[in-house]
């Protein structure tokens, strides 16, 4: 994000707003912790809550996942990281599901 005086910063929120859409679907949530200008929090969240696309994003993402609205909060100072993460893969005992697509040679089974 460009200061608000630079000549490249008339693109700051559109830069923003594709990087919030990507961590939303990315990543999911109904809280963005945004340190940065109080003109652009304003404007994302104005975005999100007046704009058709912004409350697509909004209303499917954070409340209907996760059960919340969505919340953009302007802090200084960011919470610490939290990240939920799993083994996947090498479970060689147990159940499988298996799945034919028909006349093709393809198999797939998880």
């Amino acid at each position: 994000v460009f200061p608000e005086k630079h000549p490249q910063a008339v693109g700051n929120f559109t830069y923003l707003e594709r990087i919030t859409k990507l961590l939303l679907w990315s990543r999911g949530g109904f809280r963005l912790h945004f340190d940065g200008p109080a003109a652009l929090a304003a404007m994302l969240q104005a975005h999100y809550r007046e704009t058709p696309a912004g409350k697509f994003d909004s209303n499917l993402v954070a409340e209907r996942m996760f059960d919340h609205p969505l919340e953009i909060v302007h802090a200084k100072d960011l919470p610490p990281e939290r990240r939920n993460t799993a083994a996947l893969g090498r479970h060689l005992e147990g159940c499988r599901i298996g799945f034919d697509l028909g006349g093709s040679d393809r198999k797939v089974a998880a």
